[in-house]
């Protein structure tokens, strides 16, 4: 993280709060799925290093199929 600008780092702090709470309130209503055309791996790869509260959360409870 040590790479990125100081405002893209407070921009994502932002984002990943907003993403935090909208997949944990789509968790307590029902099944949750992350699908994407990505490589396999990528959302995986890419939260951990730039919202890593929400890669917990997929890592726990979301799985991620890529097609």
């Amino acid at each position: 993280m040590a790479a990125l600008a100081k405002a893209n780092i407070q921009i994502l702090a932002i984002t990943q709060s907003i993403v935090l709470a909208l997949l944990e309130k789509m968790i307590m209503f029902g099944n949750v799925i992350i699908v994407t055309n990505a490589k396999k791996g990528w959302v995986e790869y890419s939260s951990y290093y730039l919202m890593p509260k929400v890669h917990c959360l997929i890592d726990l409870y979301i799985p991620v199929i890529s097609a």
